[in-house]
């Protein structure tokens, strides 16, 4: 857990690195740049659960084998983030995503949610608000 850090792009590409993380939570994060842009070399590869809680992120860009085996996403007041990328849709591991005090993201969480039934013909991605309520059905 990363808790009132500043961080660029930069330092997390190191903690993509480390090869035995499962679980990152970055609550109150200022991110330098407001941008996240993860090279192709930028691989969190056992990373099943991100928790993003107040990180001052702006844009999110990141390539295909970012995130192989992410199960779940949780968004809690990023106010500034313009939109979930849409890469997202693409991570077929990925069950749940979660967002709290977060509601300029309905839009692109959804547009995730419909890409993915789409594509694999399956209502698979959960999309959930406060209290695990169901947001999309």
């Amino acid at each position: 857990m990363l808790c009132d850090f500043r961080v660029t792009s930069d330092s997390l590409s190191t903690i993509a690195r480390l090869p035995n993380l499962e679980e990152l939570f970055l609550i109150r994060t200022i991110m330098l740049g407001k941008e996240w842009n993860m090279g192709e070399e930028d691989t969190f590869v056992n990373l099943k659960y991100l928790d993003l809680e107040e990180v001052t992120l702006a844009k999110w860009e990141f390539g295909e084998e970012s995130f192989p085996v992410l199960e779940k996403l949780a968004l809690w007041d990023c106010h500034m983030l313009e939109e979930i990328p849409p890469s997202f849709g693409d991570i077929s591991s990925l069950k749940i995503i979660q967002l709290i005090e977060s509601p300029q993201l309905e839009d692109s969480v959804l547009k995730i949610k419909e890409y993915v039934e789409e594509m694999t013909g399956e209502d698979k991605l959960q999309i959930i608000g406060p209290n695990n309520i169901l947001l999309f059905k």
